[in-house]
Parts: C-alpha cells; structure tokens; sequence
C-alpha cells in the first residue's frame, strides 16, 4: 500500500508526535507544544472562536 518514496507527514506537537506515530512519518507540527497548549485552553475555557483566532494569529 502506498506509493514508493511518498512521505507521511504528521502535523500534530512534536509532544503527542513522540507518543505515537507511523513510523517513517515525519513530524512538521503546526503548533509547537506551549501554543498547543494555550489553544487548547481558550477552547476549553472560552470558545472555540477564540482558539481558531489565536492559531491563525499564534
């Protein structure tokens, strides 16, 4: 299954990317550990309007 010479990339925190991944893949994370986790806050204890924002922002 696959294609020769494709590459996975996993875009998660390189946090959760050293808990499990494919192996191979490749970890280009969108957040680094501290912004996930401060997204993961606004969205828990505020909205998930004001996470979105400060992601695009972050």
């Amino acid at each position: 299954m696959g294609r020769p010479g494709a590459v996975v990339i996993d875009l998660r925190a390189p946090s959760e990317f050293a808990v499990d991944h494919l192996p191979g893949a490749v970890n280009v994370p969108l957040f680094e550990d501290q912004t996930r986790s401060f997204v993961g806050l606004l969205y828990k204890q505020f909205s998930p309007e004001a996470a979105f924002q400060e992601g695009r922002d972050g």
